[in-house]
């Protein structure tokens, strides 16, 4: 969990390598499903901040799968895809 913390610290300096970094090892390193699912979601995020919207609508799906309660992901996925125009905005 502190890793997801660390990713989401480094997410507001803008330092978005390192999120991918933390991040990454934050989903690789636990068999938690909430925990990997916030490791997706801070992947998600960076790559959606640096415009590789393929890899953040991954990311974000995978978010949904592992942690199906959590609506946040979701509306995450939801965004992405009227963002991305896969879907219309009612």
């Amino acid at each position: 969990m502190d890793l997801n913390h660390l990713a989401n610290h480094f997410f507001f300096k803008n330092d978005y390598t390192c999120v991918r970094q933390l991040a990454m090892h934050a989903l690789n390193n636990t068999e938690n499903g909430a925990v990997r699912a916030e490791g997706c979601y801070h992947l998600a995020r960076a790559y959606h901040v640096e415009r590789d919207y393929e890899e953040a609508f991954r990311y974000y799906y995978q978010a949904t799968h592992l942690a199906a309660e959590n609506s946040f992901y979701h509306y995450s996925v939801l965004d992405k895809c009227i963002y991305s125009e896969k879907i219309q905005p009612l």
